[in-house]
């Protein structure tokens, strides 16, 4: 378990039950007992609902009538939602970054996200390097309002993802970013954003075959 700072308590206790969420440490649609929580972390059950209500906006948990805090259930129903709008808005993150025209300095951090991820051989560093190739765009696009929409699907987003390893067992991709990172060096908007299709089709048929 981390050490918890007092100072940033609940950021601690955030960031851990997180963590095990993400990483299914915590099971899809298990419940949240705060009691047990609270004897986990050997703390009040003050931060742990401060915690559980962060990740309530971020729409890891959700509370039900009669039951509490439970982690979210995804079925193939919900995969294809997630995925279908994380899609839609980093096609769209890829158009605005590169109609402002700062392609070499884009292009320079997507190289730098490839090159982290070929020379690791840790998947969970493998997965960070495959978001922050993407973040790139975000900055780029200079658009707040996309950035904090795209904050709203981030954390069902990185569920999947640590799913998607799981299924893939070591063997992850990144042929379709180095594609998309090409088509950046060439000023080609359509094609980044038919390689980023592409990447979210195969992904989709990855993740449904892990529900399964």
């Amino acid at each position: 378990m981390r050490t918890l700072v007092k100072q940033s308590l609940v950021d601690q206790i955030y960031i851990q039950i997180r963590d095990d969420i993400i990483e299914q440490v915590i099971p899809w649609g298990k419940r949240l007992n705060v009691n047990e929580l609270q004897d986990k972390f050997g703390i009040s059950s003050t931060p742990i609902r401060e915690a559980l209500n962060r990740l309530q906006k971020e729409g890891l948990i959700e509370y039900k009538n009669n039951i509490g805090a439970n982690v979210i259930s995804i079925e193939e129903k919900d995969i294809i939602e997630i995925q279908e709008v994380a899609l839609t808005l980093d096609c769209a993150a890829i158009r605005y970054s590169m109609e402002k025209g700062k392609i070499n300095e884009m292009a320079e951090e997507l190289l730098y996200n490839i090159k982290c991820f070929q020379e690791s051989d840790d998947e969970i560093k493998r997965a960070e390097s495959i978001e922050q190739f993407s973040r790139v765009f975000y900055r780029y696009a200079e658009n707040s309002r996309l950035i904090d929409m795209s904050k709203l699907i981030k954390g069902q987003q990185s569920m999947l993802r640590s799913a998607y390893r799981k299924e893939k067992e070591g063997s992850t991709s990144i042929e379709n970013h180095i594609k998309i990172y090409n088509s950046v060096l060439k000023k080609d908007v359509d094609s980044a954003i038919a390689f980023m299709e592409q990447e979210y089709k195969e992904a989709t048929g990855i993740l449904l075959n892990y529900l399964k």
